[in-house]
């Protein structure tokens, strides 16, 4: 990929995800067809320009491992403590959670 290209799928990037421009917003002010700009987006998540993460902070990444190992429907993880109380706490709110939910189906 030469400098230019790289510059190109750098703004289509920046456009598209920092400024939060519509394709075909882009494609206008660049003179080209939207099919284009979404080829450079596609292009610059190929080529590592950009990156998309997750932020997954509720363990579910773990959770669903679990169900899927398992064969469970429904898993809950909760953060560990030092503190039992906080730990049985934890706990009983993710019980409540899955009650109220298979209360209401």
């Amino acid at each position: 990929m030469t400098p230019v290209e790289r510059r190109i799928l750098i703004k289509v990037s920046t456009m598209y995800y920092l400024e939060h421009m519509k394709q075909t917003e882009i494609a206008k002010r660049l003179g080209v067809e939207r099919t284009t700009i979404s080829k450079h987006l596609k292009r610059a998540l190929d080529q590592g320009i950009v990156t998309i993460t997750v932020a997954n902070k509720n363990f579910e990444d773990i959770e669903s491992a679990m169900e899927k190992r398992f064969g469970l429907k429904e898993c809950f993880i909760v953060p560990r403590s030092y503190d039992l109380l906080a730990v049985k706490q934890a706990m009983g709110r993710a019980g409540l959670q899955l009650l109220r939910r298979s209360s209401a189906d």
